[in-house]
């Protein structure tokens, strides 16, 4: 706060559900110079007035209502100052969500150092679809807390040594090492590459679901992943989910989902070519038509592969 130096939180929403008879909404309150959070199920809840701090227009403080525009906003998060307070819980119950208040031990579970061999990469700068290079965020990596970058660069090192092993699988069962898959092999090697693939593709569907872009929808109790739209908007109350749980976004339900296309698949490979051709003019008997929409520049298709990646 420019006016009183006191942390302000920056909240689109101070509600977790709005379902009769479920309402859940955080309660913030500033007790002896901190901003205390409490999750209540009472259905008297912040009205439309009173529903968040930041809108379109600025912030304003919970403490004195002092209003703090974009501008303050961007500079002090460009200059570092802009942190993260971990406000409310939700975990799963046999009846559905629950959500309490986080305790102290929930709250350092979260403050984990970043890991070392995070992928550098800059964010690209366009205005109005990708608003975080606004606030600093000018690394693909800003873009994940700390705890997400470990368990994210944790699980693509395990995919090389579960290739390893797919690989000394394949030779143990008789598998020639044949040529890796990117030169048409079929042997152990290209089945190993071929495994990797698989669970590379599950943790690239992680990566969209594990952001501080993916926000909570209390509407339907649900997360929202990063690329909701065609655009890398500023989200200032995100939702971080557990990788590891049996919730929305886990792991493993992106590992059903790349299995499921592969089962999916024809059993005979049919040997083909893709090429870029007139619609007017081609030849169309035994071709497959793949066309791209008119999106002009409403997709962003390299800042997609970077961020991937």
């Amino acid at each position: 706060n420019p006016a009183n130096p006191i942390e302000v939180p920056l909240v689109r929403s101070w509600w977790l559900c709005k379902k009769k008879g479920k309402e859940a909404w955080i309660d913030a309150k500033v007790v002896n110079g901190e901003v205390r959070y409490e999750v209540r199920h009472d259905g008297d809840g912040p009205g439309a007035d009173e529903d968040g701090t930041i809108s379109r227009k600025g912030a304003v403080s919970i403490a004195d209502g002092t209003p703090i525009d974009f501008n303050y906003i961007r500079s002090e998060s460009r200059a570092g100052r802009m942190g993260a307070s971990l406000m409310a819980v939700v975990a799963a119950g046999k009846r559905g969500r629950l959500y309490v208040s986080p305790t102290a031990s929930q709250q350092n579970a979260a403050l984990v150092p970043p890991p070392e061999d995070v992928p550098r990469g800059e964010i690209f700068d366009w205005p109005g679809r990708i608003n975080v290079y606004r606030y600093g965020m000018t690394e693909w990596s800003d873009l994940f807390t700390n705890r997400q970058l470990v368990a994210l660069t944790t699980l693509s090192d395990l995919v090389l040594e579960a290739r390893e092993k797919a690989l000394k699988d394949a030779l143990s069962a008789g598998l020639i090492p044949g040529d890796r898959l990117e030169n048409g092999g079929a042997g152990a090697e290209a089945y190993a590459d071929a495994t990797a693939t698989y669970l590379a593709f599950a943790i690239s569907k992680l990566a969209d679901w594990s952001s501080s872009i993916c926000s909570w929808i209390p509407q339907i109790e649900g997360v929202r992943d990063t690329f909701a739209r065609q655009a890398i908007p500023m989200v200032w109350d995100y939702a971080e989910i557990n990788p590891f749980s049996n919730s929305v976004g886990h792991f493993y339900t992106h590992a059903e989902w790349v299995a499921s296309g592969i089962e999916g698949l024809p059993d005979t490979i049919i040997a083909g070519k893709v090429e870029q051709a007139d619609a007017a003019t081609r030849a169309y008997e035994g071709v497959v038509v793949s066309t791209d929409p008119p999106y002009y520049d409403n997709v962003m298709y390299a800042e997609l592969a970077d961020y991937f990646y």
